[in-house]
């Protein structure tokens, strides 16, 4: 009888971790944004993010959430979208994939290039929400030396498919999936 008692408190307790595991996961997405230019397009000239852009933000470089992390190059999805861009003149601005839950509360901070002040070459915020429906916010600036140019959207999105955002000279590539 205590062999009996002994496996089935192991089997309760494993199938608890089992279903605890796979709902601290349930919520949890690997998000990919390439943001892109034009060169040769008219630009769109806007104020330049404030100072404190990211000061309600998460940045993902230096996340300590163990929730949130960068994911590896090898494992981007839109590799050879961002490839088949820069080979039709398209200037690709900024490339980053990480992992995070849908939490509305969360805004990721991203940046790429170095730092000139408080302004890198392309910056921006990204919020992830799934009530009712997959939701993504985002808040991009490209700075360039003539000034700034802005995109925010909110879109609704699909798992595994890639949504395409346009605006001005810019675009963004936005891909979701688990």
């Amino acid at each position: 009888m205590k062999t009996f008692t002994q496996r089935l408190v192991s089997i309760v307790l494993f199938g608890a971790s089992w279903l605890l595991g796979a709902g601290a996961h349930a919520d949890t997405y690997i998000l990919e944004v390439v943001l892109f230019s034009q060169p040769s397009a008219q630009w769109q000239q806007a104020e330049p993010p404030h100072w404190s852009w990211a000061d309600q933000a998460t940045l993902l470089e230096q996340s300590a959430r163990s929730n949130l992390r960068g994911i590896d190059s090898s494992r981007h999805q839109l590799q050879r979208d961002a490839e088949r861009l820069t080979g039709n003149g398209y200037q690709v601005l900024l490339h980053r994939a990480w992992e995070q839950p849908a939490d509305p509360d969360l805004q990721v901070a991203v940046h790429a290039g170095e730092s000139r002040g408080d302004l890198y070459p392309a910056q921006g915020l990204v919020s992830l929400s799934s009530q009712g429906a997959l939701q993504v916010d985002l808040e991009f600036w490209l700075n360039r030396d003539q000034g700034s140019e802005h995109l925010q959207q909110s879109r609704r999105l699909r798992l595994n498919e890639t949504h395409y955002l346009d605006h001005q000279s810019l675009g963004m590539l936005v891909r979701v999936w688990r």
